[in-house]
């Protein structure tokens, strides 16, 4: 029981829109009468079409069925040799039923749009433009780029110059229009350019686009210029002047009214002074003298006293750096004869080492610091730090790096060193 079947013919070739047939043949091989149905496999079965779409056969006889493969118009209609399956199945005996395979080749098809935005651009050197292209048909697509001006006036750049476009996708290229030349005032030119999209195999799409090039100097300049100049013409001629005029008046009484003031301070004072000579020449005495002003002269301070020496002697500084696992030390100590004030002190860990530094005045700590704290650490004193001749100053570093990692740490001080008088 079951069914044989033929397909004429097993190749088919259509182009999108179009139509393209075939024809299955069956035979009914069993023993009772039987209903055939008919479907198509494969990404073919979405656009196809059966007539009919099943047959009912006696023993032994025959029937055909017409196929139609009609594949849209459209981007998602793959392109190129496309494999399908015509099954016929046997109602009465499933197991009997037959798949014949065949193929059909879908021709390709383009169809572009194309975009220029803007369609006008302005400025004084170049502008910038995209160009949006609309891949429509059903195979991916190169297209190149060729713009041109007809005066062959602007200079153009493409980013990129060639795109590939997927089949139903879109895609942007960016164009650079530069003019060649300039100039300085006038009125905007317009100068026309076209770029052609040129598809792969296919006739090119123009687009018309504009470039409206503008004066270097902007139209609000010259007259911005002009009303600068007549304000500094009216500040110089008028406004400058007339302030310098109000400012004399206004000084002018103040100072006539104080010499005045002082002429008759003057004549009050000459007439006392006669006044006076003639009542001493009247009792026989000598006229009175006027003192002349003295002058005081400073004492010169001494030059230690001028010069406000410190009281804690000369400046001094130093390092002290050490090197270590696990433990070590560094010193300065003052002289027989020298007092040491340390004013300043700063820590260094440059390598970030792990464990404590410690400072100690002859003998007594000071300061204690854990390394994993600090990089550089400064410290300021009011009140010095002071060594008394023969003290020392020390720092310790008990190393704790992981390892065999040693420590590099230094303290640099800073202060006066005094010498005592023997």
């Amino acid at each position: 029981m079951g069914a044989a079947a033929s397909l004429e013919p097993h190749a088919l070739d259509v182009d999108p829109g179009g139509v393209a047939t075939c024809q299955i043949t069956v035979r009914n091989t069993g023993s009772v009468v039987d209903e055939f149905a008919f479907s198509v496999l494969g990404p073919a079965g979405a656009w196809a079409e059966l007539d009919p779409p099943s047959l009912s056969l006696f023993p032994g006889a025959e029937g055909t069925a017409t196929v139609r493969f009609r594949p849209p118009r459209d981007a998602t209609t793959q392109s190129g040799r496309i494999p399908f399956g015509l099954r016929v199945a046997s109602r009465e005996d499933p197991r009997g039923s037959v798949v014949e395979e065949g193929a059909v080749t879908v021709s390709a098809y383009g169809a572009t749009t194309a975009e220029l935005l803007p369609r006008t651009a302005r400025g004084r050197r170049g502008a910038r433009y995209e160009i949006a292209v609309d891949n429509r048909g059903n195979a991916e697509r190169t297209f190149a780029f060729i713009p041109a001006d007809p005066a062959e006036a602007l200079g153009f750049t493409l980013d990129p110059p060639q795109l590939v476009v997927p089949p139903g996708s879109a895609a942007f290229v960016k164009l650079r229009v530069r003019s060649r030349s300039s100039f300085m005032r006038g009125q905007p030119k317009t100068m026309p350019f076209t770029v052609a999209v040129q598809p792969e195999g296919d006739a090119p799409v123009a687009l018309d686009g504009s470039f409206l090039q503008e004066a270097l100097l902007p139209k609000w300049l010259l007259p911005a210029l002009l009303a600068l100049a007549a304000l500094a013409l009216i500040w110089f001629f008028l406004l400058k002047p007339a302030v310098e005029t109000t400012a004399k008046d206004a000084v002018a009484q103040p100072v006539a009214q104080a010499n005045k003031n002082a002429a008759q301070a003057q004549q009050s004072a000459d007439a006392a002074s006669k006044d006076a000579n003639a009542a001493a020449a009247a009792a026989g005495k000598p006229p009175p003298t006027t003192a002349a002003p003295t002058t005081t002269k400073k004492k010169p301070t001494s030059a230690g006293a001028s010069s406000g020496a410190n009281v804690l002697g000369s400046p001094i500084e130093g390092r002290l750096a050490v090197q270590c696992p696990p433990t070590c030390s560094s010193a300065v100590k003052a002289g027989p004869n020298q007092t040491l004030s340390v004013t300043d002190l700063i820590l260094q860990n440059p390598e970030g080492d792990s464990g404590t530094l410690t400072i100690a005045m002859d003998g007594n700590t000071a300061l204690v610091s854990r390394l994993d704290n600090f990089r550089d650490l400064d410290y300021h004193f009011i009140a010095p730090l002071t060594l008394s001749p023969g003290d020392s100053m020390t720092i310790t570093v008990a190393c704790q790096n992981k390892g065999k990692k040693a420590c590099t740490d230094a303290v640099f001080y800073s202060g006066f060193g005094k010498r005592s008088k023997k």
